[in-house]
């Protein structure tokens, strides 16, 4: 996951890089929310940012429009889907189906060992049983090995 952001954010700051700052159009446009001009690709610090901010979806289309503005046309639009489309709708959900999957083997072999340690319970149980029907004098050589 980490080298899909990596390549987008260098694709980002290739094709964004300078064209959003404190002197560009969005910050005199009131339908930007002020400071969105932080969310940029002027850095590789600051292109990791925004596509994290994207990656959690916190208002990603505000970032999007705002790069359409500053370059002129609708082809931001593509970077930023494409984005979303690889990194929450294909990584995410392969990350979610691992974690389920790990889960869904440890609940198994947990199910295993349980089933065990009920079977052992149960013998030890009859085992008791016998022992007490059987008055033999050995009583404390079989509860050390039952422990």
């Amino acid at each position: 996951m980490y080298t899909i952001i990596y390549i987008y954010a260098v694709l980002g700051q290739f094709w964004f890089s300078g064209l959003i700052t404190t002197k560009s159009q969005q910050t005199e446009d009131p339908n930007f929310p002020a400071l969105y001009y932080l969310m940029n690709f002027n850095d590789f610090t600051m292109s990791m940012v925004t596509l994290f901010h994207i990656l959690v979806i916190n208002n990603w289309f505000i970032t999007c429009d705002m790069c359409c503005k500053v370059v002129g046309n609708d082809w931001p639009r593509a970077y930023f889907i494409t984005f979303w489309i690889v990194t929450v709708l294909i990584m995410v959900n392969l990350v979610i189906s691992f974690v389920l999957e790990i889960y869904a083997e440890m609940d198994e072999k947990y199910s295993k060992a349980h089933k065990r340690i009920r079977y052992i319970l149960k013998l030890k149980g009859e085992f008791t049983d016998r022992k007490g029907e059987d008055s033999s004098s050995n009583s404390g050589e079989s509860d050390e090995f039952l422990e």
